[in-house]
């Protein structure tokens, strides 16, 4: 059924704490490197993703994250944010060239793409946007 066939790559996490017990401020970063994503229901394997993800003041950056999806290249930039006593605030975009889709015998489906989400959760009704069909 579901699960990963394959997983790896290397993967760094620093975090720290600052400010008082009743009002903490956590940061994190988390980056990655040469991430290979295999599904077990076959779908095409997400391979040399490298990025970092960004944690601070309720908020988390997606910096510089790239990768290959069959050796079509492809890269996610944006943020989700939560700020308090707010809806969650999403802007995410992600680009991709000549990605493989699927394959089967003797089929292969490729895409470019160009997807924006973007909007507050849970108000999705204007949240997905195409800016290129395939």
């Amino acid at each position: 059924m579901g699960g990963f066939r394959r997983l790896e790559g290397a993967a760094q996490v620093a975090a720290t704490v600052k400010g008082t017990v009743r009002a903490p401020q956590p940061e994190a970063t988390a980056r990655f490197q040469d991430l290979h994503v295999e599904l077990a229901n076959g779908t095409p394997a997400i391979t040399a993703v490298n990025g970092r993800l960004h944690y601070a003041n309720r908020r988390v950056d997606l910096q510089g994250i790239r990768g290959e999806i069959g050796y079509g290249p492809f890269e996610v930039s944006g943020f989700a944010a939560a700020p308090a006593d707010e809806p969650i605030q999403v802007d995410v975009r992600t680009k991709g060239e000549y990605l493989l889709l699927a394959r089967g015998d003797g089929m292969r489906m490729r895409a470019n793409m160009d997807l924006a989400l973007r909007g507050t959760w849970p108000d999705t009704r204007q949240m997905f946007q195409v800016f290129e069909e395939f």
